[in-house]
């Protein structure tokens, strides 16, 4: 590699961990290059010519003809798929190209945006039985961790499951959220089944996260993807609070 890195090529559809890549790509000042599922497989590969490496974020780029066409262009040297669910990784297997898949658990900022609107009454009322730990990653540390794939050795040709060390019962995310937000919220998780029952009767139902976030997967521990601190449920619930805040702000000023 010479005195300027070659480009990475970021493929994914307006996702935010594909933003997050690219962010964190320009300010390490390696040059970048993005493409989507809607771009023809002949220019994806144009794109990918001369590149280094390609990280495709999303579940369907793990099978898809054309970044895995890309993926064998000269001087691409291997290829990061980020995934979310359970995918056929057998077509990117058989392809003979250097590959790493990175299985993310929930995203943080997937579990505030679930959890935001119950805690506008100051009270969440959570079944025992769902008040269970937790795997999550933020989208800033799951962008870290596919940019350092590209360079990691010892994850090539594996599928890695990544998630952060903590693992919060629902109710102590809720909890990290309200305090981040500066509310003051009752978590109730110890009601009898009586309780809950009548609650149910009266048509209100205990808060439980969606099946999709619910799921754990065991996590991976690499040190070389994510030597750092990892981001704490109550660093991105400010970080989206602030941003929520500007957002208001400027429609406000613009009359919106």
């Amino acid at each position: 590699m010479g005195a300027e890195p070659f480009a990475i090529l970021v493929v994914h559809d307006d996702d935010p961990i594909g933003h997050a890549v690219v962010k964190l790509l320009h300010a390490s000042d390696t040059p970048v290059r993005t493409a989507s599922s809607n771009m023809p497989a002949d220019d994806l590969a144009c794109s990918a010519f001369g590149c280094r490496a390609i990280i495709a974020v999303g579940d369907r780029f793990a099978a898809d003809p054309a970044v895995l066409g890309g993926a064998n262009m000269p001087g691409v040297r291997g290829l990061v798929v980020i995934v979310r669910g359970d995918v056929d990784l057998k077509p990117l297997r058989t392809r003979g190209v250097p590959y790493t898949v990175l299985r993310l658990a929930p995203l943080v900022e997937d579990v505030i945006e679930e959890l935001s609107p119950h805690l506008q009454s100051g009270k969440l009322v959570i079944d025992p039985k769902d008040d269970v730990p937790v795997a999550t990653i933020a989208v800033a540390d799951a962008a870290e961790c596919a940019v350092r794939a590209v360079d990691a050795d010892d994850v090539c040709g594996r599928v890695v499951q990544i998630a952060a060390p903590d693992r919060l019962r629902v109710s102590e995310l809720a909890r990290a959220v309200a305090r981040a937000r500066g509310r003051d919220v009752k978590v109730v998780a110890g009601w009898p089944r009586w309780a809950l029952a009548a609650l149910r009767a009266i048509g209100r139902r205990p808060f439980k996260l969606s099946a999709e976030i619910r799921s754990e997967p065991s996590a991976d521990g690499l040190a070389s993807l994510h030597p750092g601190a990892w981001l704490t449920v109550e660093e991105v619930a400010r970080t989206a609070t602030s941003g929520e805040s500007r957002r208001n702000d400027e429609h406000a000023t613009l009359g919106v």
